[in-house]
């Protein structure tokens, strides 16, 4: 079970630096 929730919060760690970088990434755009 440890083994499941350490895999399932480092897709959300994975995914919340991609959306962070879409999130510079469009900060860029509008400037």
């Amino acid at each position: 079970m440890p083994y499941f929730r350490n895999f399932t919060y480092y897709i959300d760690k994975r995914r919340w630096k991609y959306y962070f970088l879409l999130a510079t990434l469009a900060m860029d755009s509008v400037k």
